[in-house]
């Protein structure tokens, strides 16, 4: 395996399928989702340029997400504040639960290996006092299995 990706968020699953499509073994170790998140999270149309440089545009504009003109921000205020876009511009509302598994199914697509459980221990080559030669490794614990990863 050439990467362990520790995240299956939108940052962790943009890095697993480039390398993937670049033509690195990948395993991205995701943690479960929980069960209750925020309702919606924006994401801004500056990120359409990131978006299109990596191969992920497309695929989030047809995923149904809702478009949006601007933000209502209310951070510890009497009242919100509205924050638009710039004219022609338009972001994502996005469900991150659904944002994040689109994000990770396109990282399997381009050949990345997605795993999900709770990172234990990692250990970097040569951590231990052992053997300097050892390779780097992630523990892995999915249910009542825990695995290591090298």
């Amino acid at each position: 395996m050439d990467a362990v990706v520790i995240g299956g968020g939108p940052a962790g699953a943009a890095a697993g399928r480039l390398l993937a499509a670049w033509g690195h073994s990948v395993t991205i170790l995701d943690q479960p989702s929980p069960r209750a998140r925020g309702l919606a999270e924006s994401i801004p149309p500056s990120t359409h340029k990131l978006l299109a440089e990596i191969g992920l545009l497309d695929a989030v504009e047809r995923g149904g997400f809702l478009r949006g003109r601007g933000n209502t921000v209310w951070w510890g205020e009497d009242s919100p504040r509205i924050e638009t876009f710039p004219p022609a511009a338009a972001g994502y509302q996005v469900d991150r639960a659904r944002f994040d598994a689109l994000l990770r199914r396109l990282a399997e697509h381009s050949g990345a290996e997605v795993r999900t459980g709770l990172v234990r221990d990692v250990q970097l080559a040569g951590d231990t006092d052992a053997d300097e030669r050892a390779l780097p490794s992630v523990t892995i614990e999915t249910g009542a299995e825990t695995t290591h990863t090298s």
